[in-house]
């Protein structure tokens, strides 16, 4: 049965690809918030840059879009990223 859903699976991404779906992985690194194919899990990784808030750490789950004849590009579904998260160091001063 484990084959069945495997072998279908792969037919399935193979028919979706020639049709012009293609799968995607958002760039890490980069602004989760200007990223319209991404969606953001509520799993976050914790920085002390304030600059990397919001910025892609990993890919979950890739995504899948297409692209249109006039290169306008359609998300089927978006990825799922993990993002960093920004925890302000405590002053080791306060905490005495």
């Amino acid at each position: 049965l484990k084959n069945y859903f495997l072998t279908t699976k792969e037919k399935l991404l193979i028919v979706l690809n020639n049709s012009g779906v293609e799968t995607f992985e958002p760039k890490e690194n980069t602004s989760s918030l200007n990223d319209h194919g991404c969606e953001v899990d509520v799993v976050t990784e914790n920085t002390n840059d304030q600059n990397k808030n919001n910025f892609i750490f990993s890919t979950l789950r890739k995504g899948y879009r297409i692209k249109t004849t006039g290169n306008q590009v359609i998300y089927i579904k978006k990825a799922l990223v993990k993002v960093y998260e920004y925890q302000k160091k405590e002053d080791s001063i306060n905490k005495k």
